[in-house]
């Protein structure tokens, strides 16, 4: 460094580190230096500010600072060498003095980082959808979380909008978890809708409230719309009473209630309470599970319209389905030897060889093949074993006798060992109508899968099924119809009916119109106490059977169960088709003995046949039993005048030959196809029994 003398220097003059050595070392006296600023602007900026307690200067700019507050907790992190210890440092502070205060939430920014979005709050944004976790629900399977969703809805009632041009709308969130809740508070506003978080299964609510325990309820005079109840499992906390329901409607319309798993429950939906307080336009769609075998509908449809549920697949617990298995019995005594009885239970019934209704009841199993029955039903020979279904009477799947009903939609379901499939019935001023049922299966029913009867003058009209649903029921009709006071039209029933207690359509009804079945039947008549597999009562009216299939002997496929006539029309019915049918039947007393196609209709006297097809022809194997179709005298020939041809059965007698078209057929006996214009020429000495059937 160079030695050099130090000018007298003025304030506002920069000193720099090089011009103070310089001036120790310049020769002469140092002047004076007063008011200067040191290192520039920036330090010029420091040496404005004030000093004080708890106080930390920072910048501001490249060339200014100011003072901000250091907190004593701030200080504990400022001196943490690394971040684990600053996290200790947190830790012991404690959670009770790092929370936020309630508005911390509103100085905080949302954005949702999309072309046009408005900037919010967290606090704003967190607030489109509530939990009922913000109110205080626990979800932990034993704390009772009713008065944190009462809170919620409480909330959501708040906010008001009950008709349709006025809904404001609230969602509430229930988070996974297990929450017992009693009676809640009715949902009086539109457009809240609760929903469970885990697709059906993460989300349980433990009902204990042997009433409603959900409740959309509009406003007297009013009607509330949206909202509902969703992905959500259902469980009862012990048992349910009669008057249990997860939910219960009134006044509103328009409601979601799908996705649900259920179990232990008794009724899941009451739909409309009264005339006045009706439902509408409500959707169940995507349900499992069983449900609890008590006197109970699992919907009940009482007032209103517009109804549908699709993907049901729903059983009722505890109910097993009965075996149907072939036993043998070698003796008559009380005590009976069979084979193959293994799975059997007390309670069951046998069948034996006649295919009579069995007057024995298993008392007891004492072996293998030991049972004990309480009488003798026939001689030895094979059998069949079935018990009876332990579901209780009245453990409907869907019910609509209370009051009025206008459409319902069943499609893609299957419900299993219910008492009753569908259950409909009406009384004065009461209606049911617009029943459809597409590819349902009602597997198991106790009794009925389909069950409709008119009391006093009630309706239910326009209830059909298709083509692919499938009924099974056990100690009853498959589908029985009664009205004889009132009006039940306009019912087109198609579909398999596998299995039947007795028939698979039992109908009563005096005062119908336009009723088509059209049904293939297997193995109907278990219980051996129907003669008819479609059985229409005495005066009964305005049916059609077309196109009809079955009631085969199906013993070989493990039924060996068969009504002994396909179609039996009863005295004084009338305004019927029967026609396309092409059904088998056993004569009464033998399981197996079928005519060729037979359909076997018996017209009882009184009946007014009135069979009509495309060509005007009587239905295949329509018996005829009036003049001209009766046997001729001996070596008379039987002329067919019809259009159609005509089937003749001879049996008996004392029978030399039966020529057909003048040639002999070197038979005595037998079936015997006349075609339109043929004759058929018996010749005998005692006459045959002779029986004719039209073809069509």
């Amino acid at each position: 460094m160079v030695d050099r003398t130090y000018p007298e220097l003025t304030p506002a003059t920069d000193v720099q580190d090089t011009d103070l050595v310089a001036s120790y070392r310049a020769p002469g006296p140092l002047k004076k230096i007063t008011a200067l600023n040191f290192f520039g602007a920036p330090l010029r900026s420091f040496q404005a500010l004030t000093p004080a307690a708890n106080k930390l200067a920072y910048f501001t700019s490249a060339s200014a600072m100011a003072l901000t507050d250091i907190t004593a907790f701030a200080r504990t992190l400022l001196d943490d060498a690394d971040a684990t210890a600053a996290r200790t440092t947190l830790a012991a502070v404690g959670t009770a003095a790092l929370a936020l205060p309630a508005s911390g939430a509103s100085l905080v920014g949302f954005e949702a980082g999309v072309t046009g979005d408005v900037d919010r709050t967290a606090q704003s944004k967190m607030r489109d959808i509530i939990s009922v976790k913000d109110f205080g629900a626990v979800g932990d399977g034993s704390t009772d979380d009713t008065a944190a969703f009462n809170l919620a809805i409480a909330y959501a009632n708040a906010k008001g909008g009950t008709d349709r041009t006025n809904v404001i709308g609230t969602t509430i969130l229930i988070p996974q978890g297990r929450y017992p809740v009693g009676q809640l508070t009715a949902i009086a506003v539109s457009g809240v809708q609760i929903t469970g978080l885990g697709q059906m299964g993460g989300t349980v609510l433990l009902h204990s409230y042997n009433g409603a325990t959900f409740r959309w309820l509009g406003p007297v005079g009013d009607t509330i719309v949206m909202g509902g109840l969703t992905n959500v499992r259902h469980e009862y906390l012990g048992t349910p009473g009669a008057s249990a329901c997860i939910v219960e409607v009134a006044r509103a319309n328009a409601l979601d209630f799908s996705n649900w798993h259920v179990f232990n429950i008794a009724c899941a939906l009451r739909l409309g309470t009264a005339s006045n307080a009706t439902a509408a336009g409500i959707i169940a769609n995507n349900w499992s599970g069983g449900c609890r075998n008590m006197d109970a509908p699992l919907i009940d449809l009482r007032y209103g319209a517009g109804f549908e549920a699709v993907g049901h697949y729903v059983f009722v617990s505890g109910v097993l389905a009965p075996p149907i298995q072939n036993a043998t019995f070698t003796n008559a005594s009380a005590v009976v030897t069979m084979t193959s009885t293994t799975g059997f239970f007390v309670g069951q019934d046998i069948i034996g060889t006649a295919r009579v209704p069995a007057a024995t009841t298993v008392l007891s199993v004492d072996s293998a093949t030991q049972i004990t029955m309480s009488a003798n039903a026939t001689s030895s020979g094979t059998a069949y074993l079935s018990g009876d279904m332990s579901t209780v009477a009245g453990r409907v799947y869907v019910r609509g006798t209370a009051g009025f009903w206008d459409t319902c939609q069943l499609t893609n379901c299957l419900v299993e060992r219910f008492d009753i499939g569908l259950s409909l019935g009406a009384g004065s001023g009461q209606v049911y109508q617009h029943f459809c049922l597409s590819n349902v299966t009602i597997d198991y029913a106790r009794r009925f899968c389909i069950y409709a009867e008119n009391t006093a003058g009630g309706v239910i009209n326009s209830v059909s099924s298709d083509s692919v649903c499938w009924f099974v029921s056990w100690e009853n009709a498959a589908i029985q119809l009664i009205n004889t006071s009132g009006t039940m039209d306009d019912w087109s029933i198609q579909g398999k009916v596998t299995i039947a207690g007795l028939e698979a359509l039992s109908y009563n009804n005096t005062n119908a119109k336009r009723c088509v079945f059209s049904v293939d039947v297997g193995g109907v008549n278990r219980l051996q106490n129907a003669s008819g597999a479609l059985n229409f009562v005495t005066g009964s009216k305005g049916f059609s059977v077309i196109g009809c299939v079955g009631n085969d002997d199906l013993t070989s496929l493990g039924l060996p169960f068969q009504a002994d006539w396909g179609v039996q029309v009863n005295a004084d019915c009338d305004e019927y088709v029967v026609t396309g049918n092409r059904m088998n039947g056993g004569t009464p007393g033998t399981p197996s003995t079928n005519r060729f196609f037979n359909t076997n209709i018996t017209n009882s006297a009184g009946s007014t046949l009135r069979q009509v097809s495309a060509n005007g022809r009587p239905n295949y194997a329509v018996q005829l039993s009036s003049a001209p179709y009766v046997l001729p005298a001996s070596t008379v020939a039987f002329t067919n005048t019809n259009g159609w041809a005509v089937e003749v059965i001879i049996s008996g007698g004392t029978v030399t030959q039966i020529a057909k078209n003048g040639v002999n057929t070197g038979l005595t006996s037998g079936t015997f196809i006349v075609g339109p214009g043929e004759t058929l020429t018996p010749t005998y000495s005692v006459a045959p029994t002779a029986l004719f059937f039209g073809l069509n």
